[in-house]
């Protein structure tokens, strides 16, 4: 089976590109599309992805990149998701954590949350990587706005969309907009509006080749399961050449934007207003935002730096900065 054949993105985006040669040696064994084996070391990312039992293992190692326990009493998020998150993440989760020799977790407050929870477990925090980004960066005078979000984003778009209505209607921008958000009816045959349908990763990773924008929007709303977010849209908006454009109860963005990387903004609407029109007046200043994220990005080499995290994991090499100290399994 290719590698990459019906991934997950969590499964692409905490391990597979990172590790790609390792797959494709065979040193890293793909089990399922969430279930990774290395030697007697058991992977597993989220959930069994169909899975009904664990494969034998001497030691396991959970990666998570949600907080479903908050999701599921989050009443902002689509039903059908908090169903998913009870039926699938939940029951697999409870049998997963409770025997996991190492829990790696998407963002601080996730890796915090799971402290908290298992003090007595070895707990390290894996951020998401992207291969290095191809595209343009965004042009000196913005008008294409991107918000591309799943079905967990319905609350903070319909936030958002009002904003983006009197835009569209004053400014003449063009917005691509993913059809996992509540899209107006209005919107939908708009000659300045691309709905993108919804997809699995596989056919977004082909989609998005050759896509660029000006601005991405990343609203998310002050709520627990919003607050445990990884950084991944600081990485997924660079592939597009985009500058961010953030909430600031968002954790990674709010420390990014204080080194210029992008810009995060209370959940006002107002705010969102005026800094989108002030952003479409001032020729360069999006660019200014989204070259300094790319800058950042080249020299933290997120590839390596989890490349890195995974070695001293799988090796179990104390030694390293990026280790976790693993406790001898019972």
């Amino acid at each position: 089976m290719p590698i990459f054949q019906k991934s997950l993105p969590s499964a692409q985006l905490y391990l597979a590109w990172s590790m790609r040669d390792a797959l494709a040696q065979g040193r890293i064994e793909r089990l399922s599309q969430t279930v990774y084996r290395h030697a007697s070391t058991l992977i597993v990312i989220r959930h069994l992805s169909g899975r009904r039992a664990l494969p034998r293992h001497d030691r396991l190692i959970y990666v998570i990149d949600d907080d479903w326990r908050a999701g599921i009493g989050d009443r902002s998020l689509p039903a059908s998701y908090r169903i998913k998150l009870a039926l699938r993440e939940a029951l697999a989760a409870h049998r997963i954590e409770a025997r996991a020799d190492v829990i790696l977790a998407a963002s601080d407050v996730l890796a915090a949350r799971y402290r908290a929870r298992f003090p007595d477990k070895s707990i390290a925090v894996l951020e998401p990587a992207w291969p290095k980004a191809a595209s343009l960066l965004a042009r000196e005078r913005p008008i294409h706005l991107a918000c591309l979000s799943a079905a967990t984003h319905r609350r903070d778009f319909s936030f958002l969309q009002p904003v983006l209505s009197d835009l569209l209607t004053r400014r003449g921008v063009r917005l691509t907009v993913s059809a996992n958000a509540p899209v107006p009816r209005a919107w939908r045959h708009h000659e300045r509006v691309d709905v993108v349908p919804a997809m699995d990763w596989t056919g977004y990773a082909a989609w998005r080749v050759g896509k660029s924008f000006d601005i991405g929007l990343y609203p998310t709303c002050r709520a627990p399961f919003n607050a445990a977010r990884s950084r991944n849209k600081l990485l997924e908006f660079d592939q597009f050449g985009a500058a961010l454009l953030c909430s600031d109860s968002w954790g990674p963005g709010r420390r990014a934007a204080t080194e210029e990387r992008c810009l995060a903004l209370p959940d006002r609407q107002g705010d969102w207003a005026r800094t989108l029109t002030m952003l479409i007046d001032r020729p360069g200043y999006a660019t200014s935002f989204a070259k300094r994220n790319r800058e950042a990005l080249l020299g933290e080499d997120p590839l390596s730096r989890q490349r890195r995290i995974w070695e001293a994991v799988l090796t179990r090499d104390n030694s390293s900065p990026y280790s976790t100290q693993t406790r001898a399994k019972s």
